[in-house]
């Protein structure tokens, strides 16, 4: 039975000696869901603040900024996917010791991903949302020295292109090519030119991009290590809007025949709890209580 819905408190803890903001709703005699929110496009646990009430019915729903993100202190490593994955270890430790849940979103998803890898034991449900980790990228030798500038740099140049259509439609064509090598596709390139111009990128986050761009490709690639998911106790959940851009469907879909999970196409972009949002916290409850 769902304990009383609960309103979502914002809270402050000290991780590794800097100050960290959190939300938090629910009973904490319920079992901990960890929410782990985006990179660029969500950029603080902001994101999950309308579905915790919800979501804290059969959870202690809990939400951090990550490290230099929304309120949390930036602290002494850069905000790699590595140390993202190292930072929620902590605060797990800090406040939800036993099993868990655990939900991300986009880039969150990647983190999310990664930390049930490294501690499948104490995992019992993973929700995926349109997440990172399942593509591998081929970066051009421009993309990979401007990702070597100083993130503070990095976002002044790009403030300044994105406000020139034709010359950021043809900055992000030289810059990033698809895994084939060809040009990455016009949806991609107007739903990021038109999100920088709108939010901005935070300099965790360009740290986050800076970290995954290497000469090989992208750094942190899933589809080779789903698989490891099978024979554990790890229940998993792919939520993806079939109107992605960044991170195509069919990716996703690949991934989740490499193990036994669930997989809900939702008619929305990269953000499906914005667009479907009671369809989401509808099937995040249903796979949470069962």
């Amino acid at each position: 039975m769902p304990t009383k819905q609960r309103k979502v408190a914002i809270k402050y803890t000290q991780i590794s000696g800097f100050n960290v903001r959190y939300l938090e709703a629910g009973s904490p005699q319920n079992k901990a869901t960890l929410m782990v929110h985006g990179g660029g496009i969500s950029s603080w646990s902001k994101e999950w603040h309308g579905m915790m009430p919800e979501i804290s019915a059969y959870s202690r729903a809990l939400a951090p900024d990550l490290p230099g993100y929304g309120k949390s202190e930036h602290g002494n490593k850069k905000a790699t996917l590595e140390n993202c994955s190292e930072f929620l270890s902590d605060f797990v430790a800090s406040f939800a010791p036993g099993r868990i849940n655990i939900i991300g979103e986009s880039f969150g998803g990647g983190i999310a991903l990664d930390y049930t890898l490294k501690h499948k034991d104490t995992v019992d449900k993973l929700v995926l949302i349109d997440s990172y980790g399942f593509f591998n990228k081929k970066f051009s030798m421009a993309a990979y020295l401007l990702t070597r500038i100083k993130p503070e740099v990095q976002n002044s140049l790009i403030n300044i292109f994105v406000d020139n259509t034709a010359v950021s439609n043809l900055i992000l064509k030289l810059l990033i090519r698809d895994r084939e090598g060809s040009n990455i596709r016009e949806a991609e390139i107007d739903f990021v030119r038109d999100y920088i111009k709108k939010h901005g990128i935070s300099t965790s986050c360009l740290e986050f991009v800076q970290d995954q761009v290497t000469r090989n490709g992208t750094r942190s690639y899933y589809m080779d290590r789903i698989h490891e998911l099978n024979g554990t106790n790890v229940s998993v959940m792919f939520i993806h809007g079939n109107k992605d851009p960044l991170f195509p469907i069919e990716k996703q879909r690949e991934a989740a025949s490499k193990i036994k999970s669930e997989f809900v196409e939702v008619n929305a972009s990269h953000t499906p709890m914005l667009k479907e949002r009671r369809l989401v916290i509808g099937a995040i409850n249903s796979f949470l209580r069962n």
